[in-house]
């Protein structure tokens, strides 16, 4: 969609953010020292600028005010995130990730956030100047701000605005996501329903951390034998068939291009002579 002169995280989620960082906001200073060595110990670079507000903040971070001019209270660390892009960072314009503003769990719990709505009044209340040059990409801040076009993003015009995404589709589901499944991306839209029907956070498997990738390797081989494909994960189904055919699928092939290569390997197999016998 546009090339971004910034990456700005918030809170947990940089640990595992594996490319560039321009700035770490949170404010929660507490707990930025464990982040940023759980962000190191993953092997992914420090950040540019670590930008908190809280008591007593690490020496080695930048204390700077939480709130867009105007602002009353706070508005979550997420508006906190907002405002360090536009104002301390200098972006003409921040596309929100991961800040629906919600009452669904945060990515690294399975709480249900029951603040998120007091938060909303705060965000209502911003600056018309600051709201236009804000989008998002899902839930109720999506709802308010609207998605990002193309032209939005070239030039900051909002002729080629989209509807926004309506409350009703813009609601989060209900089920708790208290597991992680590690997916080659991209993932199917049927893919993603799934798993987060059975309570699991799809993250690239690409993140997978080491002690993951280590299981996985020591689980050995997957054999045929299962009657249909789609009784295993889109990892399984590309671990087997590039087992049984001596080449990974392609990353974009959809799930249910799998499940079909899958069955095709398993009725080969189904159909060959056995030369077990019992004697």
């Amino acid at each position: 969609m546009a090339d971004f002169d910034f990456v700005v995280a918030c809170n947990d989620v940089g640990t595992i953010w594996p490319g560039r960082l321009d700035a770490w906001v949170t404010l929660h200073p507490e707990h930025i020292t464990r982040w940023r060595d759980q962000r190191r110990a993953n092997g992914h670079p420090d950040a540019a600028r670590y930008l908190v507000h809280g008591d007593y903040p690490p020496e080695w971070t930048e204390l700077v005010e939480f709130r867009f001019p105007g602002q009353g209270d706070s508005g979550s660390s997420g508006l906190f995130t907002a405002k360090a892009a536009l104002i301390d960072m200098g972006a003409d314009s921040a596309v929100l990730a991961g800040i629906p503003l919600v009452r669904s769990s945060h990515y690294f719990d399975a709480v249900q956030w029951e603040a998120a709505g007091g938060y909303r009044a705060v965000w209502e209340a911003l600056r018309p100047e600051y709201r236009a040059r804000i989008r998002s990409m899902s839930g109720w801040t999506a709802h308010f701000f609207g998605l990002p076009t193309t032209e939005w993003l070239a030039t900051g015009s909002t002729d080629a605005d989209v509807p926004a995404p309506t409350l009703e589709s813009a609601r989060m589901s209900k089920v708790k996501l208290t597991k992680i499944a590690y997916e080659p991306h991209p993932v199917s839209l049927e893919r993603k329903r799934e798993l987060n029907a059975k309570g699991y956070k799809i993250i690239d498997a690409r993140f997978a951390p080491a002690d993951v990738a280590k299981l996985e390797n020591e689980e050995g081989k997957i054999d045929l034998g299962t009657d249909s494909g789609d009784q295993l994960s889109e990892h399984e189904l590309r671990k087997i068939i590039e087992q049984e055919t001596g080449k990974a699928p392609h990353p974009a092939a959809k799930y249910e291009t799998l499940v079909a290569k899958y069955n095709e390997l398993n009725a080969i197999a189904s159909a060959a002579p056995s030369f077990s016998q019992q004697f």
